[in-house]
């Protein structure tokens, strides 16, 4: 396997190739990139820096971290120790001016460069501040007339407020100077208690100073494809790949880490020249490092929103927000604020489709909180949303309603998921969605064992031919066999047994089996 690729991101990378062509031109910039965690971000930002520092401009990278405590404008500082790191002494002494004793109270470096700077003045705090600001704006605009600046704040959502405020008066004091400053930030790292006053900071930062945004979003099937190429140093089945886009929602971080999970515990495995694996993620288990960044997200939620997603989790296919009250005991308004919360985090999404129904932005979140609930409260949350579901008119909840009797099976009563399951199988079929269909079946199926054998002769009928249609043919031939001794068992009418090996036979054709 490879390093990390980089694929996609052709917009953005456009859009940031016109700013900075504009800035060549005289007139700095302010640029915001967001994302989720593991998008992209900064290997995005890694890759358009790396083409910047080609063109002979000069590339500052630097990061607030996590915690209560930070040195005060750490960020500035190591801006700042790595610029003066690029010039000349007689440079530094030229361009950097009467800012020297201010900078070099944040940069222990300057001193070692320039011995003679004197100490900075004596000021009150906010003339202090208002100094450190022009000094560093001075600076940067200074070196930029000779070779454009990127300046990249990794991590701004942990920047503390001193950093916050030198970052406003830096980016607008650099309008005049060729500097494009670039901060990475992502909204689902902050706490709500703090997160109205980081998103008022940032918009008081952009007013005034030209701003842009970049939202980085998953990749599309297409990228994905190219992005596991990359990895595996060859083409992957497109199966695969699909099953990759759907449970990761294109997230690099989560592509990259579940095909290294995968290959090392021998679930993907290279074989005859190419790579095959059962791909079905909630059977795979998630890499820990995967665990380890959904679990800092969900960490972040109010107890009453990690409440709601853990039922959240027991869905198949979305969930309803009327079904959410006889679930969780919240108030309708608590669930409202717990759904904008999960929202704005980027846990769930809406879905298409009346009434509004939601889903989770990534299967690995819903599959991270649901390991965390125990085996006796999953099933007893499946049965409860079975109860709930089934007070619902209608058939629409009929795939839900046998899955959550599937999932509850070790309860007494499971057996009530046979009927749902059957009807959810024949609606499949009118869908050509063969696959699911024989998914059903198998659920019926495993239900039906205290069943009669005339019902489970049926079901075992409706499986063969239906994996038949779902061109498994192999299995067709064998629930077939089985299909015929149980209605044996049971006396089925000769007509009946006749009907069905027509229908099979026809399935089977229909799907290519050879005669026997």
């Amino acid at each position: 396997m490879s390093g990390e690729p980089f694929v996609g991101r052709l917009a953005e990378l456009e859009k940031l190739r016109t700013i900075r062509a504009d800035i060549a031109l005289g007139g700095g910039r302010f640029v915001l990139v967001t994302g989720e965690a593991g998008v992209g971000k900064t290997a995005f930002m890694q890759h358009f820096a790396a083409d910047w520092v080609t063109s002979g401009a000069i590339a500052l990278w630097t990061a607030c971290f996590e915690g209560e405590w930070q040195p005060p404008y750490a960020v500035w500082g190591d801006a700042l120790e790595q610029l003066i790191g690029e010039l000349g002494d007689d440079q530094l002494r030229s361009w950097i001016g009467s800012g020297a004793p201010v900078l070099a109270q944040l940069t222990p470096g300057l001193r070692q460069r320039l011995p003679t700077i004197g100490q900075a003045a004596d000021l009150p705090p906010d003339q202090a501040r208002y100094r450190l600001g022009e000094s560093i704006a001075r600076f940067l605009i200074a070196v930029a007339d000779t070779r454009p600046i990127l300046l990249v704040v990794d991590d701004l959502q942990w920047a503390g407020q001193d950093t916050m405020e030198a970052l406003r008066y830096v980016a607008r004091s650099v309008r005049s100077g060729r500097v494009l400053i670039v901060a990475i930030y992502r909204e689902s790292e902050v706490a709500p208690a703090q997160r109205k006053a980081l998103q008022s900071t940032l918009a008081s930062l952009q007013r005034g100073v030209s701003p842009a945004s970049l939202l980085l979003s998953g990749l599309t099937l297409d990228e994905v494809n190219r992005y596991l190429e990359q990895m595996a140093a060859q083409p992957l089945p497109q199966a695969l790949v699909r099953a990759f886009h759907e449970q990761t929602a294109g997230n690099p971080f989560f592509i990259r880490e579940l095909f290294r999970h995968l290959v090392e515990e021998t679930r993907i495995t290279h074989r005859a020249g190419r790579w095959t694996t059962d791909f079905s993620i909630g059977e795979l288990g998630i890499p820990p490092a995967v665990n380890q960044v959904v679990a800092r997200r969900l960490d972040r939620l109010s107890a009453a929103t990690d409440k709601l997603l853990q039922v959240a989790s027991a869905f198949a296919a979305g969930f309803e927000f009327a079904l959410l009250p006889p679930l969780t005991d919240l108030s309708e308004e608590t669930l409202l604020d717990c759904l904008d919360e999960a929202l704005q985090a980027g846990l769930i999404r809406t879905l298409d489709g009346q009434p509004p129904r939601y889903g989770f932005a990534h299967s690995i979140v819903r599959h991270t909180l649901y390991e965390r609930l125990n085996p006796e409260r999953r099933a007893r949350l499946h049965r409860r949303i079975a109860q709930v579901l089934e007070l619902m008119p209608g058939n629409h909840a009929a795939a839900e309603l046998g899955f959550q009797y599937f999932a509850s099976a070790a309860l007494p009563g499971s057996e009530r998921g046979i009927g749902h399951c059957l009807v959810a199988a024949e609606l499949a079929a009118t869908q050509y969605a063969y696959d699911q269909q024989v998914t059903l079946l198998h659920m019926a199926r495993d239900l039906a064992h205290s069943a009669t054998l005339p019902q489970r002769a049926d079901i075992a009928c409706r499986q063969a031919i239906a994996e038949a249609s779902a061109l498994r043919l192999t299995d067709a031939w064998h629930t077939g066999e089985h299909a015929l001794a149980l209605l044996n068992q049971s006396g089925a009418a000769p007509q009946d047994v006749v009907a069905f090996c027509v229908a099979l036979a026809y399935a089977l054709k229909d799907g290519g089996a050879p005669p026997r």
